[in-house]
């Protein structure tokens, strides 16, 4: 089998177009694992090779035209609009190339122990992609906005990057997920719900466990494996999450939202929100 070696190759009117670096050094994409993304139309004459071993998946969506993969153990095929390529960091290398005059793409990478890519395949697959357009229109906001850089500006770009983000993660789900894993990951989905609806609540292993019907050790494994984080930390992550957005957006006062989330000590809420998110509520309200 042949071992490929990343490299490039650009016809002429080839054009790309990138995320805002700003938004791959902060924010909601680098805190998902995103590190590159872009939207590309790629003429006759263009290759893209990416060798095994990366550190980072490949997601590549076709939007308009085709596009021919070849895999380093002689796979072909074409990727056809609104289909989705998946290429697991650890798995074979491939080329990509147009396969008609013009080939349009939207693609990310993304860090290879991401923690909302649940279950992927080892290697690659092709599939196709249920939230296609809306993750082209969300892709060409992000990147085509030349609206005033002011503080809506930047609110409505992390919206959309968050946007963004619950599209590739039903994506993700509905692709990867099949069997009894899908079925625990929509109970999972109902439990958040509920911790979410009961914020306040003071959520422990046990009252997880016992909504879902799940040994202490089972729990704790489903949860490492589809969120990379232990229950309780998830549990956690949806406070914090709930904290930001109702400083954020609703005009509440801190010592306010630190009651509606459960906290009976301000101090407590402040060190916590500080460890989650590395400032202070006051610095967000």
């Amino acid at each position: 089998m042949a071992r490929f070696r990343n490299k490039e190759r650009f016809s002429i009117n080839t054009t790309e177009e990138f995320f805002p670096v700003g938004l791959l050094t902060e924010g909601i994409l680098q805190t998902m694992g995103i590190w590159a993304g872009g939207m590309s139309c790629l003429n006759f004459g263009s290759t893209i090779t990416r060798q095994r071993n990366r550190p980072y998946h490949i997601l590549i969506l076709c939007t308009s035209g085709e596009g021919r993969f070849i895999m380093e153990d002689g796979t072909e095929f074409l990727l056809k609009p609104g289909e989705l390529f998946f290429s697991n960091a650890g798995g074979q290398g491939h080329s990509h190339l147009p396969a008609t005059a013009q080939w349009h793409i939207c693609w990310v990478q993304v860090q290879e122990n991401a923690s909302w890519l649940i279950n992927p395949p080892d290697d690659f697959s092709i599939t196709k992609a249920r939230y296609g357009k809306d993750i082209e229109s969300c892709m060409s906001g992000i990147i085509r906005d030349d609206a005033i850089e002011n503080d809506d500006y930047a609110y409505m770009q992390n919206l959309r990057c968050q946007i963004l983000i619950q599209y590739f993660k039903r994506e993700m789900k509905s692709t990867f997920l099949t069997g009894k894993n899908m079925a625990y990951m929509k109970a999972f989905s109902k439990l958040w719900q509920n911790v979410s609806a009961h914020i306040s609540y003071p959520w422990n292993i046990e009252d997880l466990c016992r909504i879902m019907n799940l040994s202490r050790a089972h729990m704790i494994r489903l949860c490492q494996e589809f969120y990379g984080m232990t229950p309780t930390a998830k549990v956690h992550q949806i406070k914090m999450n709930y904290a930001h957005t109702l400083l954020r957006t609703m005009g509440y006062t801190i010592s306010e939202v630190a009651e509606m989330i459960g906290y009976d000590s301000l101090s407590g809420f402040y060190t916590a929100f500080k460890k989650f998110y590395g400032t202070l509520p006051s610095d967000i309200s």
